[in-house]
């Protein structure tokens, strides 16, 4: 429900149409009280059909033609116009009037504001700002001192949108991410923030480390999360001399709807070498060889059905026929070569299922083996020349692998018990820069 709401929001967002004021006024960047007033009304009288108000083209508006604004009865108004806001201004439209209720089951009346125009903010506004009840976009906030992210760590709305923000202290970073935490949930937040911070530091991280590499192998910085925060930061000069080292408190979620399972340190030595796997094996048989299952007959794959078998994997059946399908799955192109083709064993895959280019090379291949990936999954961007790797194990992840161009490795993560522990980066050189534990 929350991706089906922030996805119409997108869509709205961007089709959303500007206001034309009453009367066919000209439009100056500014509104009267009076403009204001009859926006306002016009907007209300219809009736919830329509539930934004697009007043982009404002650049400049005084408290009363805010208090004005908030009687607005709809979903959300667009103010991306404005470059600097008052406490005000801010206390206007956020001040809750009788109004339509977006959530009527919940009787929660959810008014929103886009303020994306704005890229910075005082402790004053945001103070005002965070009593906002609906969404709140803020996306073009570079940065956030610790007033404001106290401030915005007692947001009230559902969703708060700082999709752009670059710096803020991990002390900061750490007291804002408590407060936006999704009740009832450890992982999630009531917030669109950034992957990453210009300092390094990655908002979206939950536990683990991140260290950072010089193409001499050298330690630019660690930065170790627990609880979605950051716990410990280090950082060393060019030198090999640690120059910082700061600890964080990170506040343990309260309210829990499932357990937290952090699995155990995993031993890494310094150049990012597994050491101990526990009782998984990369050499484990992955030689699964699609010559030594070949049956010769072919079968439209869209002619297939499939039925639940007794442990509810999917059985293959061909049209007509009660005994599970052996064979071939094939599937022509457009152009009337072939798309891809799968292999079957008593209704389940088994074998390489295989992608193919117009041109007949190879796409990609995946082995199966009794229904589940077995093997290596190679994605080919030319002849000898993967883009990328997978490996499983009965089904589950043991590897992902990405590669450049130029066929030097990219990216590798590490697989434990179908889930990542360890991601290694490497630059076009072949130079270790990052790894990454979970």
């Amino acid at each position: 429900m929350r991706f089906l709401f922030n996805t119409l929001f997108i869509i709205c967002h961007g089709i959303c149409l500007a206001e034309d004021l009453p009367g066919n006024q000209k439009k100056t960047g500014t509104l009267t009280v009076q403009e204001a007033a009859e926006l306002v009304e016009k907007a209300n009288a219809s009736n919830g059909k329509q539930s934004q108000l697009d007043l982009k083209w404002l650049t400049s508006i005084d408290r009363d033609v805010a208090r004005e604004l908030s009687y607005y009865k709809g979903q959300r108004i667009y103010l991306d116009g404005l470059t600097s806001i008052s406490k005000e201004v801010a206390y206007e439209l956020t001040t809750q009037r009788p109004g339509w209720y977006y959530w009527p089951d919940r009787k929660i009346s959810q008014k929103g504001l886009s303020l994306d125009g704005l890229t910075s903010i005082t402790k004053d506004v945001a103070r005002e700002l965070a009593k906002c009840t609906g969404d709140l976009n803020l996306n073009y906030v570079r940065s956030m001192d610790s007033g404001v992210a106290q401030e915005f760590a007692k947001f009230q709305g559902s969703f708060l949108n700082i999709g752009r923000l670059e710096s803020i202290a991990p002390e900061d970073m750490n007291v804002l991410k408590d407060g936006l935490r999704r009740p009832g949930s450890e992982n999630a937040y009531r917030s669109m923030m950034p992957y990453k911070l210009k300092d390094g530091t990655r908002l979206k991280k939950w536990n683990g480390k991140i260290i950072e590499y010089r193409k001499d192998g050298s330690k630019i910085r660690e930065i170790d999360y627990q609880y979605g925060g950051v716990t410990l930061r280090m950082e060393w000069d060019e030198a090999g001399n640690l120059t910082k080292e700061k600890t964080f408190t990170v506040l343990t979620p309260q309210e829990k709807t499932f357990p937290v399972h952090i699995r155990p340190r995993v031993k890494v030595d310094e150049l990012g070498e597994v050491i101990d796997l526990g009782n998984e094996n990369l050499d484990s048989d992955l030689t699964f060889d699609n010559v030594l299952f070949a049956p010769e007959r072919k079968y439209p794959y869209k002619a297939l059905t499939y039925r639940d078998g007794p442990n509810q994997e999917r059985i293959a059946y061909a049209n007509g026929e009660e005994e599970p399908f052996t064979g071939v799955g094939v599937s022509p192109k457009c152009e009337g070569s072939l798309g891809w083709e799968s292999r079957f064993l008593n209704g389940k895959l088994h074998g390489k299922k295989i992608l193919f280019n117009n041109d007949g090379s190879i796409l990609s291949e995946e082995p199966y083996l009794n229904g589940k990936l077995h093997g290596t999954t190679i994605g080919w961007s030319g002849p000898d020349r993967p883009s990328w790797e997978k490996q499983h194990i009965n089904g589950k992840q043991i590897s992902d692998k990405v590669y450049f161009r130029t066929g030097s490795k990219r990216t590798e993560t590490r697989f434990k018990e179908g889930k990542p522990f360890l991601k290694l980066t490497w630059d076009q050189d072949g130079n270790l820069v990052e790894k990454e534990t979970y």
